[in-house]
């Protein structure tokens, strides 16, 4: 984690310094966004109107490009080779970067990428059933699973994925036989649920909530302390009295390593000036998701601490039964 100490050190040195634009005229062109993630997901839609909105902040165009492979590692993957001089960029979620490292499915950790600033978090996974599933909340989950130990199934978007290490920090320390069945990404996850090769759905709640309405699933727990405000009747963590289990989403924006960190600092400031507007939150929360964006600092500390937490639930799981 060394390198990891000295962002933060200097990021404390630079607050206290003078103003970064004084130092350089970066970006002195497009700066390139990679999405690592598909089109069309929350991901790409939601980071693709924060460019929009951060463009003439930055006063150089900024663009989009997709690497949504093997749940956005690729695009991680990507990012790391790209040069390290700020222009190159990528969109992110905590999977590929706090989880994937953690599970052996990649070969890059955290020390390999530089944070730039949260752009959303606050939210949770749900755990959903068909509409007849004998269990209608949490704590009726959690009976039905300990009497019938093996039998029921979860869907998850890959083997190791946040999917299925939310799901082992609720079922470990339950002692819960519950199997994953993995599929392709997130949509391959809910299209195995609606086929009912699975018992039970686990993502975030912009891919079920229509599914609900329709009557399709019943959701029975979230992944968050307290209810939330989507599903004020769903179950949370604090019905089972494990509130230290919280998994909640969270997307960012990251750089290679070796980028200077005066040009993160211009590059955190403005992405932070166009998350602060209405017009973003507006659209964020539309998508079930919350903006929240803090200091570079911040962003850091979360990677490091969220990353230790899904070690430690890792070690536990065996990342090649199905």
């Amino acid at each position: 984690m060394h390198s990891w100490i000295s962002v933060l050190a200097a990021v404390a040195i630079l607050a206290i310094s003078e103003p970064v634009n004084a130092q350089t005229s970066f970006p002195s062109g497009p700066v390139t966004m990679i999405i690592a993630g598909p089109e069309l997901e929350n991901i790409d839609s939601i980071h693709r109107k924060l460019a929009e909105l951060v463009e003439p902040i930055l006063g150089v165009k900024v663009e989009i490009e997709n690497i949504p492979g093997r749940g956005g590692n690729d695009g991680v993957s990507a990012l790391i080779a790209a040069k390290a001089d700020g222009h190159v960029i990528a969109a992110v979620r905590n999977a590929s970067i706090t989880a994937a490292p953690n599970t052996g499915s990649v070969t890059y950790g955290i020390d390999d990428v530089a944070p730039i600033v949260q752009t959303t978090g606050g939210a949770p996974l749900v755990i959903c059933a068909h509409p007849r599933f004998s269990a209608d909340d949490g704590e009726d989950l959690v009976e039905l699973a300990e009497d019938n130990p093996g039998k029921f199934t979860y869907a998850t978007d890959g083997i190791g994925g946040i999917v299925q290490i939310a799901a082992e920090r609720i079922f470990q320390p339950l002692r819960l036989d519950v199997r994953p069945v993995h599929f392709d990404g997130p949509a391959g996850a809910i299209q195995g649920f609606l086929a009912r090769e699975v018992d039970l759905f686990i993502g975030d709640i912009s891919a079920i909530i229509g599914q609900t309405k329709e009557g399709y699933a019943k959701c029975l727990l979230a992944t968050s302390a307290e209810p939330t405000r989507s599903f004020r009747d769903v179950d949370a963590l604090d019905e089972l009295d494990l509130e230290d289990r919280v998994t909640e989403l969270w997307r960012g924006l990251i750089a290679p390593k070796d980028t200077p960190l005066d040009r993160l600092q211009i590059l955190a400031d403005a992405f932070r000036e166009a998350a602060a507007m209405n017009e973003f939150d507006i659209y964020v929360r539309r998508r079930y998701e919350h903006v929240k964006v803090g200091t570079l600092e911040a962003f850091a500390k979360l990677i490091e601490s969220e990353s230790r937490a899904f070690a430690k639930v890792a070690k536990n799981i065996d990342f090649t039964k199905n």
